[in-house]
């Protein structure tokens, strides 16, 4: 009997759709670009259950006759490209033919089309990929595609879906991209019966995005505008303090398909590298090349692009970010500390049982650590004061302190990081942290993306100080903060701690390691703050009675030592 054998239609259509259908938002991609492409200037998304329940969308484009709406169902069946020569100058934004089909697979659909100029339409129900029913349907010219119970003959693809929650901000982050890409085309959305945008269709990038993230933002931000032979680049960048790390803040769209290139995410580093900073620019792009000149076939979900000639592209996109901030880019502050993680380093000075730490040491005073839990008496051993050593602050960035025949230099922001994340953690897994009431309270208007977040993490942000509730429809009170909080309690700072709450920080990470990695990142003392020689003594106090004192939530060094040894071959005297 041969080992070699074919696989039967249904095996090969849930394959594919292990492609192409991740999770409900790639429905909603899916389904979003076929109504561009039939020409809609209207599309509404509607979701329940994150989308899992429930993906319908409706538009205005122009429809399809019955045997078009039996048709596209079929793996392959497509109306973007008739030849081979069509894959090389791709202008729609889908081409393969297989979402569909892939979609079906795994889902109960019910199609709704009727072709314009037609009187009747037709409505097809399918399951599993199997039509059940074909009839007539009675509704204007255009398209609606329900789709229900995503992977109900997969349960193993369902257990990999995460929280209702969290797929709604992937849907809604699908919808904010495409929108964006699209700003002549109105979009809405729908998730749980309540309408989360309502954006009408507008003349350019810069009205969507007052539609998206509000004038604030906006105001802030510089505007791109560059036209090269074969490359026209225009948006906005924005490289301002408040800009979160988030990649969701990076969105380009190639010929209007949002897409991710390598290249372009090497401009926007080099952008910020050439004024000496580290993270991510704020950036909202539109590029315009020839079709033939990018190839959109290199992803399965056509997430990514690439370009024939990509050092035109990267020199034009160069070009365009370093005039729309010139003269600012080197004078922006980018907050610290919020790259990805770069692994744990060796914490130095380890003593040889490796359960103190000895950093700072002058005339036989020293700073010792012990983790905490593990301090014996509740103090440093017998005999040593930190009170005996001199600090000094360096650029309101770092302290310095003599160790000996050597010197360690701290990280105040680092170190605060450190001590925050730590002590955010044990107020979660424990008694309620103490909170400052706000004399006023703070009112915030959040995006739907901020209001989904505030909702979802209401009780653990309650349970480490945050007060916050909901005030009007898409606004919130805030009306008490943690009470070792550094910075300023403004708007931004609360969209900052927000935006954190949505990052991905990898498959171990849980829950609260994102609530307190976001409020130590966002609520510490930072690069340039003043701090008194009591506030410098206080924070490596603390820091030194933390578990993990070598490191922030980042894996960036609190603190560095340089020898004697190393100042002397630095000084040429070795």
């Amino acid at each position: 009997m041969p080992k070699i054998r074919l696989l039967s239609e249904q095996v090969v259509n849930q394959i594919s759709a292990g492609e192409v259908v991740e999770r409900p938002a790639s429905v909603v991609k899916e389904l979003v670009e076929n109504s561009l492409d039939a020409g809609a200037t209207s599309v509404t998304v509607e979701i329940e259950r994150g989308g899992t329940r429930l993906v319908r969308v409706g538009d205005n484009g122009v429809g399809m006759s019955r045997e078009d709406a039996l048709l596209c169902f079929e793996r392959h069946a497509t109306s973007k490209i008739t030849s081979e020569q069509d894959l090389y100058s791709i202008a729609s934004l889908g081409f393969r033919g297989e979402a569909l089909a892939s979609i079906a697979a795994v889902t109960r659909v019910e199609l709704e089309t009727t072709e314009e100029g037609s009187d009747i339409g037709s409505r097809v129900v399918l399951s599993g990929g199997g039509v059940d029913a074909v009839e007539d349907s009675a509704r204007p010219p255009g398209t609606t595609i329900t789709v229900r119970h995503l992977f109900f003959n997969v349960p193993v693809r369902r257990g990999f879906l995460r929280s209702v929650e969290t797929e709604t901000r992937a849907v809604m982050d699908i919808v904010f991209r495409l929108a964006l890409a699209r700003s002549e085309v109105g979009f809405r959305l729908i998730a749980e019966s309540r309408e989360i945008w309502n954006l009408p269709a507008v003349g350019d990038m810069h009205q969507r995005l007052l539609q998206l993230i509000g004038a604030e933002r906006v105001d802030g931000m510089f505007p791109v505008r560059v036209l090269v032979p074969g490359v026209a680049v225009e948006g906005f960048v924005g490289i301002q303090p408040a800009a979160s790390s988030s990649r969701r803040q990076q969105m380009v769209a190639v010929n209007g398909r949002p897409a991710d290139a390598p290249i372009i995410r090497a401009a926007l580093v080099e952008l910020l590298q050439a004024g000496g900073r580290s993270g991510r620019a704020e950036a909202y792009l539109h590029l315009r090349v020839d079709p033939s000149a990018v190839d959109v076939n290199v992803h399965p979900a056509k997430r990514e692009v690439r370009f024939r000639d990509p050092g035109r592209i990267r020199a034009a996109l160069a070009a365009a970010l370093k005039e729309a901030t010139r003269g600012t880019v080197g004078s922006q502050e980018v907050p610290a500390g919020e790259g990805p993680p770069t692994g744990t380093p060796s914490p130095p000075g380890r003593s040889r049982q490796g359960e103190f730490l000895s950093l700072v040491a002058e005339d036989g005073a020293a700073w010792e650590h012990r983790p905490a839990g593990r301090m014996s008496g509740g103090g440093p051993p017998p005999g040593l004061t930190a009170r005996a050593v001199p600090l000094i602050q360096i650029s309101e960035t770092y302290m310095v302190a003599r160790v000996g025949d050597a010197l360690t230099v701290f990280d105040q922001h680092a170190c605060h990081e450190r001590i925050m994340y730590e002590e955010t953690l044990r107020r979660l897994g424990g008694s309620r942290g103490m909170a400052q009431q706000l004399l006023f309270p703070l009112t915030v208007d959040l995006s739907p993306q901020e209001l989904s977040l505030a909702e979802e993490y209401a009780d653990d942000l309650r349970q480490v100080g945050f007060d916050i509730r909901l005030f009007g429809r898409a606004t919130v009170l805030v009306e008490a903060v943690p009470a070792d909080i550094h910075t300023d309690i403004t708007e931004g700072l609360v969209r900052k701690v927000l935006a954190g709450l949505g990052e991905e920080h990898g498959a171990l990470a849980g829950r609260h390691h994102r609530i307190a990695s976001s409020i130590a990142c966002h609520a510490s003392v930072r690069a340039g703050d003043v701090l008194s020689d009591e506030q410098m003594r206080d924070l490596i106090d603390r820091l030194l009675a933390t578990e993990t004192p070598h490191a922030c939530p980042h894996g960036r060094p609190t603190f560095i030592q340089i020898s004697a040894g190393e100042l002397d071959r630095r000084f040429k005297r070795v």
